[in-house]
């Protein structure tokens, strides 16, 4: 190998492994949100000033405030 083949790949390297890190930890934290919301069971829950309900566990958005107090009194 020359020194020419040597800096080019050095060159690619240096841009491929940053952008794999930083995809792979995207994806780590967008994995992990969406467990938590998967695993919760939204048993609390706050009002917003666009009267959507909160989860205040895992922060999943419910939906209009009135038709998550009807799904709950329903249960």
């Amino acid at each position: 190998m020359s020194w020419l083949e040597i800096w080019a790949m050095l060159q690619v390297l240096g841009i491929v492994v940053p952008v794999v890190l930083v995809t792979c930890f995207v994806a780590y934290f967008l994995i992990r949100d969406a467990v938590i919301q998967w695993k919760c069971k939204h048993e609390n829950y706050r009002e917003n000033m666009a009267c959507h309900a909160i989860c205040t566990h895992c922060g999943k958005d419910l939906g209009f405030i009135d038709t998550v107090r009807k799904q709950k009194a329903a249960k």
